[in-house]
């Protein structure tokens, strides 16, 4: 169950940054909120946007981005991540 939640968080991310909202801390902060909100993860390890080339966290998605999301449920971490082109 908190997979799917990982995996909607991603795509609802996307959607964002397609749409033309592209700031790192709107991005951050709307993760945060949507992985905060189900109640089997524990922690939120890191929520953020990177270059897909470099690997480097971003201020604003460019032409594509990597979103990553690590979270703990119980004792497992789990992570997951999506590229976005805007």
């Amino acid at each position: 169950k908190a997979a799917g939640v990982i995996y909607r968080c991603l795509i609802q991310t996307s959607e964002m940054i397609k749409s033309g909202i592209i700031n790192k801390e709107k991005i951050q902060g709307f993760m945060k909120e949507k992985l905060s909100a189900e109640p089997l993860v524990k922690e939120i390890q890191y929520a953020s946007m990177y270059d897909p080339e470099t690997l480097d966290e971003v201020e604003n998605a460019g032409k594509e981005a990597l979103l990553a999301v690590s979270v703990k449920v119980g004792g497992t971490r789990l992570i997951d991540n999506m590229l976005v082109k805007a």
